[in-house]
C-alpha cells in the first residue's frame, strides 16, 4: 500500500467517526479515485464541492488532487456527502460540507500526525 493509500484510508477512517458522532450511517465506499488538476468531474458523478465529487449509488469518491490540507476536506466532505445519503436517501452537499468544516481541523493534525 502506498503512502497515499495509507493517507487516505486513515482520513476516511478519522471521517467515518465524525459520521458515526453525527449519527450517520457508514457508506459503502467501492473506490476513491484521485483525478489530475486539470480533470472535470466523471460522468454521472455529484458535485459535493469544488474539487470533490461522488457517484451515490457505486459509492465511488473522486477527489481532484491538491495539497493535503486541500485534499482532507474534499475527501471527508465526500465521505460525509455518501454518509448522508446512505443515512436519509437524499444528496445534500449542504450538509456533508457544514460537517466536514467543523470536524475539518481535528482530522487533518490526527491525519498529518498518523503519518509521521
Amino acid at each position: 500500500m502506498s503512502s497515499v493509500e495509507k493517507f487516505v484510508k486513515r482520513v476516511l477512517n478519522l471521517a467515518d467517526a465524525v459520521a458515526a458522532k453525527a449519527n450517520l450511517s457508514r457508506p459503502l465506499v467501492t473506490e476513491v479515485r484521485v483525478l489530475e488538476g486539470n480533470a472535470g468531474p466523471p460522468k454521472g458523478a455529484l458535485t459535493v464541492t469544488d474539487g470533490s465529487f461522488v457517484i451515490p449509488e457505486a459509492g465511488t469518491i473522486y477527489i481532484v488532487k491538491a495539497d493535503p490540507s486541500l485534499l482532507v476536506l474534499r475527501l471527508v466532505a465526500a465521505y460525509l456527502a455518501l454518509a448522508v445519503w446512505h443515512t436519509y436517501g437524499t444528496f445534500s452537499p449542504e450538509l456533508a460540507v457544514e460537517i466536514a468544516r467543523q470536524n475539518y481541523f481535528l482530522i487533518l493534525v490526527n491525519a498529518v500526525r498518523e503519518s509521521r
